[in-house]
């Protein structure tokens, strides 16, 4: 009976996670890293037309 009591007191603090919150909280990630995929691609993109811009600007720079 001691064990048991001791047994329920431990549990009692402690949160157990289900494979349903598991799986929730994997399907969240993986919508927060396509999120970041996404943008982190569309930076990425952005730069290198910046790049590109600029050395064209100053090649014209230099040409004339």
């Amino acid at each position: 009976e001691a064990i048991t009591t001791a047994f329920k007191a431990a549990t009692d603090e402690v949160d157990l996670v289900t494979k349903q919150d598991l799986t929730v909280a994997v399907k969240e990630l993986e919508a927060k890293i396509a999120t970041v995929e996404t943008n982190l691609t569309r930076w990425i993109i952005s730069a290198g037309v910046l790049q590109t811009v600029l050395i064209a600007a100053l090649l014209l720079k230099l040409i004339k």
